[in-house]
């Protein structure tokens, strides 16, 4: 598989992130290249990645005023006189935009953070839409704060409030309303939140609800909304005025350019979530506890805590790379962040709960170069290591590799599969270019996937010791992915994913690009071991418990009983797997076949169970139970009277019988494919949806919306009769309504774990 040339070079560092779902984002000046995996079972196995052009620097008025000059006092060279480009960027956690996918937060040089989320095709240019500017948001919160204090909230003030310099992501937050409630349904995926640095050496915590159900609620626009903020100076801010020298403007400058958010910890009395947000300013790393909980209402209510501590650097360097937090916190309930200021790399450890102590230890690189980032993967040995590689490399690819237990150098990367690759471009650009060796390689950004197992590097290649004249439109500048560990075990990985966290789409990515550099042989022997190691996944008995109360939970719990995941993941191996090429030598996919009953039978088999627990009235769910009833019929081959539903066709209005459980063929010939979830059949345009990895096809909940009067449904409703159902006139609660418990439940296939598209 060949490593992809980008059309553009980036104009900063740490300019690449990977999203939860396997796609890449690049900031490359007015731009932004997004990678989608091409993963899908129709996709050409040759092919890694579909590319979509975002133009990030063009606002409307709407969106962004045209600023007029300003004062002295509250100039902005970036707002003012840059040409927008991108400086920062980072994917949400999953569950933020529709079908649970990521959101990607873009921060350009006219200090405006936006917001850019996927729509029906992620993997077309159009696809995309900026849909929310967190500059406002915040100029709103402090609008509100100003009442009643208009000698602190000045219109100067107010500009100042409202310039984004850094900005970070939480990490997923599961939020619940108490210590005995264990999740409730939606709450999983509903609360995220973004901290943001100012220009009036503030951090602001926004919170910003996903929107990730489809149709009834995919209509609503992103929205976010500022809960909280804290200062972190020690002094009140100063505003700049002429007679300031360079070392005033140092001494005065405490606006944090880099921002992380540790990990959560949960605080078991009340069931809230612990964190610390760490900043960096050109002096000090901070620290500052942060206590999030859920109100009455569901709204999530932030505690700004009483400790704060700072860590000065040395007088001679300022943060470079970024400022990383281990994203798990250790057995002994410790949390580690690290940094780099000029070639000294810096590691604190402090407790998540309790007294939290701050342990500080530094190693010192031998490189002076700049650093470009920091990311952590994972060895050969299952060890979380960190990787430091310097912006700059003439005579080879310089990148310290420290072990975390000893923070020492470790040896594993001497034969980085990343370094080879990127040396192989330098010596075919030496070559071409005649250069005699002389080369220079600038790495821009490395991410790594969030389990750690794949690296992505993203460099361009110069003369070293001559002049290089370049217009903008020859820029370029090269993308490689390769595995973390040359000694990365697959069937392991794999293995652990049934107990762990299953992500299914950066699972397929990684198998793909692992069987990509393998010959036919070798794909199918490892495609083979992966298999068996599923195969010998034991279906332990299921252990007697109370079902949970909450109806969407309950049903969550059938789609993930044991047989149905087991299933699941030989299937998604399957999708990806090439075992087979064709006459012209390219490898083909294996066919789909999983052990046990088909998940079409425990499916029917479970719904006809548990539907009697539901309100049935609609006639949409009594299609439902209909249809799951002849598709149990159907696979036990027990005889049916006449067509055993009363669907017609749309067509001709002629009867369509149940004779199988994906194509559906009325009595004139019209021919319509069956949804995967419910076996009815998709007979217009527009009410489904398709797994974006096995491709099976879906009905989405419209199907379910009256005609009419009653078609109009607030948010808020849909909700309550999701959740827990509604309230008859004698104040007694009934059960929700069968259908849409089904559509809200089914956030994923159920085949192979795919997120939806469309």
């Amino acid at each position: 598989m060949e490593d992809t040339v980008l059309g553009v070079e980036p104009s900063e560092l740490n300019c690449v992130t990977w999203s939860e779902t396997g796609d890449i984002a690049v900031a490359a000046g007015e731009h932004v290249e997004i990678l989608i995996a091409k993963t899908r079972r129709s996709d050409d196995p040759n092919k890694l990645w579909e590319f979509v052009h975002l133009r990030t620097n063009e606002f409307s008025e709407e969106e962004i005023a045209t600023t007029e000059p300003t004062a002295f006092a509250v100039f902005s060279v970036g707002e003012e006189l840059s040409n927008g480009e991108a400086t920062a960027l980072d994917w949400s956690p999953l569950g933020l935009t529709k079908h649970r996918r990521c959101g990607l937060a873009v921060l350009t040089q006219n200090r405006a953070l936006s917001l850019w989320v996927p729509g029906v095709d992620p993997r077309s240019q159009y696809g995309w839409a900026r849909e929310r500017i967190v500059n406002l948001d915040i100029a709103r919160y402090h609008e509100k704060l100003s009442e009643g204090e208009e000698s602190r909230y000045t219109p100067e003030n107010l500009t100042q409030f409202q310039r984004v310099r850094a900005f970070t992501w939480s990490p997923p937050a599961f939020l619940r309303a108490s210590k005995s409630e264990k999740g409730s349904a939606g709450q999983e995926w509903r609360n995220h939140f973004l901290a943001v640095a100012n220009d009036y050496n503030e951090i602001v915590i926004l919170w910003v609800p996903s929107y990730h159900k489809d149709s009834t609620l995919a209509g609503t626009a992103l929205e976010s909304e500022a809960l909280a903020h804290f200062s972190i100076s020690a002094t009140e801010h100063k505003v700049p005025d002429l007679s300031w020298t360079f070392e005033d403007y140092m001494e005065n400058n405490h606006a944090a350019t880099h921002v992380a958010w540790s990990p959560f910890a949960r605080w078991e009395p009340d069931g809230s979530l612990l964190s610390i947000i760490a900043y960096a300013t050109p002096t000090k790393v901070g620290f500052r506890q942060v206590n999030i909980s859920l109100t009455e209402e569901g709204r999530p209510h932030i505690q700004i805590g009483d400790f704060i501590a700072n860590s000065a650097f040395p007088k001679s360097g300022t943060v470079g790379g970024s400022l990383r937090w281990l994203p798990k916190i250790s057995e002994k309930g410790r949390m580690q962040l690290f940094t780099s200021v000029g070639s000294t790399v810096f590691r604190y450890d402090l407790a998540a709960i309790g007294n939290i102590d701050i342990k500080r230890s530094a190693f010192v690189r031998k490189e002076w170069d700049p650093v470009s980032t920091l990311i952590f993967t994972e060895s050969s040995k299952a060890a979380v290591e960190l990787q430091i590689p310097s912006h700059i490399s003439i005579t080879e690819t310089s990148c310290t590799t420290l072990d975390l237990k000893s923070f020492k150098p470790s040896k594993a990367d001497k034969n980085a599969t990343w370094k080879a690759k990127t040396l192989q471009h330098k010596d075919l650009y030496d070559k071409e270019k005649r250069l005699g060796g002389q080369v220079a390689v600038k790495l821009w950004g490395m991410a790594a996937t969030p389990n750690g197992h794949l690296i992505a590097t993203n460099f361009s290649l110069h003369p070293s010791k001559t002049l290089e004249y370049q217009i903008t439109s020859d820029a370029w500048s090269t993308l490689t992915v390769n595995v973390a560990s040359a000694e990365l075990d697959l069937p392991s990985i794999v293995r652990k994913s049934f107990d762990g966290n299953f992500n299914p789409e950066l699972l397929a990515l990684i198998i793909k690009v692992t069987l990509s550099t393998q010959t036919l042989q070798e794909r199918q022997t490892i495609t083979r071991k992966i298999l068996e190691a599923v195969d010998a996944i034991s279906l332990e008995p299921k252990a007697t418990h109370t079902l949970p109360q909450d109806p969407t939970t309950r049903l969550k719990k059938i789609f993930q009983t044991p047989g149905m995941r087991k299933q699941r993941l030989q299937r998604l191996i399957q999708v990806v797997g090439t075992t087979e090429e064709d006459e012209d030598g390219r490898p083909i996919h294996c066919p789909i076949n999983a052990d046990g009953p088909p998940t079409e039978q425990l499916l029917s088999v479970a719904m006809l169970n548990i539907s009697s627990s539901f309100t049935t009235s609609s006639d949409k769910s009594r299609d439902l139970v209909k249809s799951y009833l002849m598709a149990s019929l159907l696979q036990l081959n027990q005889p049916k009277d006449g067509t055993g539903t009363d669907e017609k066709c749309e067509i001709c209005d002629a009867g369509i019988p149940f004779e199988n459980l994906t194509i559906a063929k009325c009595l004139e010939g019209h021919e319509f494919v069956r949804c995967a979830l419910t076996f009815l059949a998709v007979q217009a345009p527009g009410i489904s949806k398709f797994c974006g990895l096995c491709e099976r096809q879906y009905l989405t909940e419209t199907i379910l919306e009256p005609e009419g009067p009653q078609a109009e449904i607030e948010e808020e409703d849909v909700d309550m009769i999701v959740v827990g159902g509604s309230s008859n006139s004698h104040g007694k609660k009934e059960p929700p309504d069968f259908g849409r418990v089904l559509f809200a439940s089914c956030e994923d296939c159920i085949y192979c774990g795919g997120k939806f598209v469309g």
